[in-house]
């Protein structure tokens, strides 16, 4: 009897001496820093920074604990939908810019909350942005869903020795509409005896990711007031007069001017920097590339060129912030608090990676006034608006890039190649 009753004992007392450590955890529990997981594309630079921004935004907040994240930007949509609809995803994360619309389809992120960023007001809040880019990320319920903290700029880079050969001043005779193209590049196209073009005098992203042709033919478009979609999405328009006549315009430059050519297997931006081209729109960040290449001190950034000098359009292109909604309510603040501290001060991302943050501010800032040719980019960005996104915007991608390359690649009249896409594009919007 006494053995069973000091059984007895020993077992009540180990259950409360184990109840009292699950006690102390789970205080130590509630009291340890809350994870704030962000995501972001592949990008070495950025990478970097953003590891040392959460590391020194850890030790000023105790309460939280940001842990970043990356993935290859072709990998990240797919992750961030399959994470977001199963509860595993990450409180905040960066998206390109011409996958937008497919967040708002899927209601997976939050509007931007202002007030928990320290903001007296929305208005308060946008006008620390480029208009034309805070635009972009706001809705028809008058709430902005992202922080566009990349707009890479597309400028028009040229070969200033080219044009010294061609009896060109590069000052002076740089292009400044798309028909000064045609007629510049038509002088620093060079070709050899048996009429082998050997100098590009302008080149395209033959070779590039399909999305590349949203960079470089879709400010034409815009200059030429077309667009892929209608207003509200809804239908194509892309095979409408204006859009027609931004690709007749690329059409003419390969075709009549025969300034360049499909074909080869080279990167373009390859051709630029070799020296065997002439003009190439690319953007900011390019001068990183030039570093101990034949292009290093013989080029110069111009303004990208117009359809109407005196109405400028150029498009931006970059990745946004946004933050999930599915996340608990305390750690979406959380999470607005860390990107309204790694937003405040665009000088110090672009110092760090390159990346051009669409704020005013920028512009006083010491790297960006010292960076070659932030004049010509600052022109740019100032024009700059968004590419129109869609919720299918994958299947339009493909669709644009097809009818772009039948033209320029293939001989396939504009008109005829934008029917075809049009066709496409409509029945991805249908089967939505």
């Amino acid at each position: 009897m006494k053995k069973r009753l000091l059984t007895c004992l020993l077992i009540f007392t180990l259950f409360f001496s184990l109840a009292g450590c699950g006690n102390s955890t789970a205080e130590k529990s509630a009291d340890a820093p809350k994870d704030i997981e962000v995501w972001v594309h592949k990008h070495d630079p950025l990478i970097a920074w953003m590891e040392d921004k959460a590391q020194e935004y850890n030790a000023e907040n105790k309460a939280v604990n940001v842990i970043i994240r990356a993935f290859p930007s072709g990998e990240l949509p797919e992750k961030v939908y399959t994470g977001v609809k199963g509860g595993q995803g990450p409180a905040a994360f960066d998206f390109l810019c011409l996958n937008y619309k497919s967040l708002i389809d899927k209601d997976i992120i939050a509007p931007v909350d202002w007030k928990t960023m320290g903001y007296a007001s929305a208005e308060e809040f946008a006008s620390e942005w480029y208009k034309s880019s805070i635009e972009g990320v706001r809705e028809k319920d008058g709430n902005y869903y992202a922080l566009p903290y990349t707009a890479n700029t597309w400028s028009l880079f040229i070969n200033t020795e080219h044009f010294k050969k061609a009896g060109l001043d590069p000052e002076k005779d740089y292009p400044k509409t798309w028909e000064d193209v045609k007629t510049v590049a038509e002088k620093l196209t060079i070709r050899d005896a048996n009429g082998k073009l050997i100098q590009k005098g302008f080149d395209l992203p033959f070779n590039q990711a399909d999305h590349w042709w949203f960079f470089v033919w879709g400010p034409i478009l815009s200059q030429c007031g077309g667009s892929v979609l209608s207003e509200d999405g809804s239908k194509a328009t892309i095979n409408e007069a204006p859009a027609v006549k931004s690709l007749q315009i690329l059409y003419d430059l390969v075709h009549k001017q025969k300034v360049t050519e499909a074909g080869t297997s080279i990167d373009e931006s390859e051709g630029f920097r070799d020296g065997t081209t002439s003009m190439w729109v690319s953007g900011v960040w390019s001068k990183g590339t030039f570093k101990d290449r034949e292009i290093e001190n013989k080029y110069m950034a111009v303004p990208l060129p117009q359809i109407d000098p005196n109405h400028r359009i150029t498009t931006l292109g970059g990745y946004w912030w946004h933050v999930s909604n599915k996340v608990d309510s305390d750690i979406q603040k959380e999470a607005w608090k860390f990107l309204n501290y790694i937003t405040s001060d665009p000088g110090d991302q672009f110092e760090k990676t390159g990346l051009l943050m669409p704020k005013p501010s920028i512009m006083e800032s010491q790297v960006w006034k010292d960076y070659p040719y932030s004049d010509v980019f600052s022109i740019d960005l100032d024009a700059g608006i968004w590419p129109q996104s869609s919720p299918v915007y994958p299947q339009i991608e493909k669709a644009v890039a097809d009818a772009i390359e039948r033209s320029l690649v293939g001989d396939t009249p504009p008109q005829e190649s934008m029917d075809i896409a049009a066709e496409q594009i409509n029945k991805a919007l249908q089967e939505k």
